[in-house]
């Protein structure tokens, strides 16, 4: 007699489920230490120094001093290791937004460029928040893998009163 049939394929199994996107990390609190304030006017960036999981999302958050001087535009440039680091996104802060930036962004750095028609002084002003994606790297340390300049720094007088500095990184202890 005649073989039956084989049976029909089963169909294919389905992908399985991507993992959902890592939370950024939370902002810096008002218990973490920082190193000390800039001597002179430019930008300084808060970065964490505690272990982070591959894929996470690294936020560098990028501050102002302007010490007596008004800021109404600014560029600065942060520079990251393209092997240990994707450009996720960034935020410029709320107070800027009245004016688009400027960006160009390339493997292992990003430039923002804002000319605005605000202008504000302080010690801490909020500039941006760049978010990088941690590649899968193994433990280590990464000492210097981001680093920033500050470009330009222009008053309402568009005096530039800072250029081509180097941006201080401060570690956030703590998690």
């Amino acid at each position: 007699p005649p073989s039956p049939p084989p049976p029909p394929p089963s169909p294919p199994s389905p992908p399985p489920p991507s993992p959902p996107p890592p939370s950024p990390l939370p902002p810096p609190g008002s218990n973490v230490l920082f190193h000390s304030p800039l001597l002179s006017a430019g930008f300084y960036a808060h970065v964490y120094e505690i272990p982070v999981l591959s894929e996470s999302v690294f936020p560098v958050y990028v501050y102002a001093d302007t010490k007596e001087y008004d800021l109404t535009s600014w560029s600065f440039k942060l520079d990251f290791e393209k092997d240990f680091f994707q450009l996720e996104n960034f935020v410029i802060d709320e107070m800027w937004n009245n004016t688009t930036p400027f960006v160009t962004n390339g493997t292992g750095y990003i430039l923002i460029t804002l000319i605005g028609n605000s202008n504000f002084i302080g010690q801490t002003l909020k500039i941006a928040v760049v978010n990088l994606r941690l590649k899968k790297i193994g433990p280590g340390s990464y000492d210097n893998a981001i680093n920033g300049t500050t470009i330009s720094m222009v008053n309402r007088g568009t005096n530039e009163y800072a250029t081509k500095n180097s941006m201080q990184m401060n570690n956030i202890q703590g998690g």
